[in-house]
């Protein structure tokens, strides 16, 4: 090809690509002119709304939750959140300097906010309204710009932030949000659809600049999240809290936990786990801290379930309490493992197998028993089953079973070795021998948002179902009554009141052997015996010193607390005339006159 055709075909490849754009811009203008033409100014009016309208959502206040009472244990109040926008103007040295020191940052922090490469950052949020009025007069004030320019340029949001007054009194049950506003423990998380409630809407004008020029639209209010009430007591909840810390403290122990039922409700009236943390002060927040032990620790029961397995063989007429049980000479073998008590007891009455929290006489009693039977009544008191309050991570503990059952199954299961139960789960098999053999559904939520949960009315009793004889739960309370009067549990007594209840002391395990030296004390007990209303357990992880057993750590923080809830709830005394032991004068006892001084509380 010659130089001039080259040349030719050159400027034809050049003038059919002008010629082609000319075609695409004349397309582009023909398709404008005819979109007005068929659309008219509708379309036109929606094409510039859309470079100048904009949505924004308004937040909604997160419910309250508050105790059976009304007190309140977390609300929201509004509060403002600062943001900036980038690129609005340049920000020097002088105008970070000002923003940082107006929002109580040094100049590093707020770099470091910035070096983000989004168009829009978070500078400071959920202020205090006044503080951030404050902080936002003063940036305008310093780098004298105006309202226009300070609406472009820093962003003002209304954000709700959430406060818990009771502080650790009741941050396990509670928990805790995040900085959006969503439950991240305890009843915040397990309920948090149900607290957030639903997002507002509205309709602002806004210039190139993100300056608003025309008056905000609401489309749709935000809706407030729906109110929680719990089953609290927020006045049992302090005391049983001071209590379990001071005896955490006391004996230095590695955690504890206590739960308080009303026996005809099912109510949880107090929750509290040891170590705590204050929900308002996130800076020392631990799993250990944040852990609710009374749910989510499971743990060998010991003696405290041995009340079940005498009414076990009661219930199938294999024994009763006139019977008499041989544990001499103070130990059994059992499939090449030796059973102690701590003494000889010889030739006793099941009554005081049961008092003296004997063994080798629990043992023999529960080898009288098929392992089936053992384990049938400790499910139908509800070991092994959740008790399905809502709460989150709620642990199910374990209950064995096995197609053949060995003697040494049998016995260790019948004084609480070989299973595993929560704090919650023990206060509710208790609540069955406090209900005449009646098990009923526990509750820690009375009502979302003014709807009754669990088909609950208030302190009515609900009929649950019938586990356990109401005979045979009488006769055991009976006999839990003199493990506290001349037992083991001596130190659960309550002054005016009679008590029934059991102590517990396990030896800890790890690695599949149990340690010599790390102990579990735990004490379940109710009153008044006659018709409980009360039950409460108290378990005390791993104290330290000479004293570890349950009737010597758990048992005082029972009475001390149980004393005080009962006066609290007007509960009468049902015993008057109490000699303390080893009292030998003439005048009235400390316990006779503090019951008298009960009886007259009690009939106010």
């Amino acid at each position: 090809m010659s130089l001039k055709q080259s040349e030719y075909w050159r400027l034809r490849v050049l003038l059919m690509g002008a010629a082609f754009l000319l075609a695409v811009l004349f397309a582009r203008l023909l398709y404008l002119q005819l979109s007005a033409t068929q659309f008219g100014a509708n379309y036109l009016q929606e094409q510039s709304q859309r470079r100048v309208i904009a949505y924004e959502n308004i937040s909604a206040n997160r419910g309250e939750i508050v105790d059976r009472n009304g007190r309140l244990l977390a609300y929201s109040t509004p509060t403002k959140t600062i943001g900036l926008r980038h690129g609005v103007i340049t920000l020097g040295d002088r105008e970070r300097r000002v923003i940082a020191e107006a929002l109580g940052f040094n100049l590093a922090q707020l770099d470091s906010r910035l070096s983000s490469h989004t168009k829009f950052v978070y500078l400071r949020r959920r202020m205090d309204p006044q503080e951030a009025d404050f902080a936002l007069s003063k940036i305008s004030e310093d780098l004298a710009l105006s309202k226009e320019v300070m609406q472009s340029l820093i962003d003002v949001e209304v954000e709700y932030k959430r406060f818990y007054p009771t502080g650790e009194v009741a941050a396990h049950v509670v928990g805790f949000t995040n900085i959006e506003d969503q439950g991240q423990e305890g009843i915040e998380l397990s309920y948090n659809k149900q607290l957030v409630g639903g997002l507002g809407k509205r309709k602002i004008v806004r210039n190139g600049r993100r300056q608003i020029i025309g008056e905000s639209k609401l489309l749709e209010p935000a809706q407030a999240g729906e109110k929680i009430i719990l089953s609290i007591d927020l006045q049992l909840q302090t005391i049983a809290y001071k209590e379990l810390k001071a005896v955490v403290s006391e004996h230095n122990a590695v955690s504890g936990s206590m739960v308080i039922l009303d026996v005809q409700s099912g109510d949880v009236l107090a929750l509290v786990s040891q170590p705590s943390y204050n929900v308002n002060d996130r800076t020392e927040l631990t799993a250990e801290k944040v852990r609710n032990r009374a749910l989510l620790d499971i743990f060998e029961p010991g003696s405290t379930v041995k009340p079940f397995t005498y009414a076990a063989g009661v219930e199938l007429g294999r024994f009763d309490f006139s019977s008499s049980v041989d544990t001499s000479p103070g130990y059994i073998r059992i499939d090449g493992y030796s059973v102690f008590d701590p003494v000889n007891y010889g030739k006793i009455s099941v009554v005081d197998s049961l008092v003296k929290s004997s063994q080798v006489g629990t043992a023999k009693l529960a080898m009288s028993l098929e392992g089936d039977e053992i384990r049938d009544l400790f499910q139908q008191v509800g070991f092994g089953e959740f008790c399905a309050v809502g709460f989150p991570g709620e642990q199910i503990g374990y209950l064995p079973s096995y197609r053949r059952w060995a003697d040494s199954d049998r016995a260790s299961l019948g004084y609480g070795y070989g299973m595993e139960v929560n704090v919650l789960q023990l206060a509710r098999a208790y609540a069955v021998l406090a209900a005449d053999g009646i098990k009923r559904p526990v509750r820690l939520v009375k009502a979302v948002g003014g709807h009754q949960e669990a088909g609950q009315s208030g302190n009515t009793a609900f009929a649950g179902q019938q586990v356990l004889s109401s005979n045979v739960a009488r006769e055991v309370r009976s006999v839990m009554q003199q493990v506290v009067d001349r037992g083991t549990g001596r130190k659960a007594q309550v002054a005016g009141y009679s008590v029934a209840g059991k102590t517990g002391t396990v030896h800890k395990s790890s690695s599949g052997k149990y340690l010599e030296s790390a102990y579990r004390a735990t004490f379940a007990g109710m009153l008044p015996v006659d018709k409980p209303r009360l039950v409460a357990v108290v378990t005390v992880d791993e104290p330290k010193g000479k004293k570890y057993y349950g009737g010597e750590v758990a048992a005082p923080a029972f009475a001390r607390v149980m004393s005080q809830a009962a006066r609290i709830l007007g509960i009468p005394p049902d015993q008057i005339d109490i000699q303390v032991a080893g009292s030998k004068s003439g005048k009235p006892s400390t316990v006779a006159v503090v019951a008298q001084q009960s009886l007259q509380l009690g009939a106010r």
